[in-house]
């Protein structure tokens, strides 16, 4: 009966062990991805650029966001007959 509870206790103890280890690893990303964004918040402010994402087409979203109030003063106006 000892012999079973010192086998749970110990499993207990490499559980709590196993999760404060990831907790340190989860820390250690978090304050590494931090690091990363604050010397991207630095820079731009350094260069008074605003953020970019090179995978974003920015033209494509102004024309999909804007298109639809050009054609429409372009009817207003008469340069399109429909």
């Amino acid at each position: 009966m000892a012999d079973v509870s010192l086998d749970l206790l110990q499993q207990m103890v490499q559980r709590v062990l196993d999760s404060q280890r990831e907790t340190r690893e989860d820390v250690r990303e978090i304050k590494a991805r931090l690091g990363r964004l604050e010397s991207e918040v630095a820079s731009l402010h350094v260069f008074g650029d605003y953020y970019r994402d090179a995978t974003v087409d920015y033209a494509a979203i102004s024309v999909g966001r804007n298109a639809p109030r050009w054609i429409r003063m372009l009817r207003k106006y008469g340069y399109i007959t429909a």
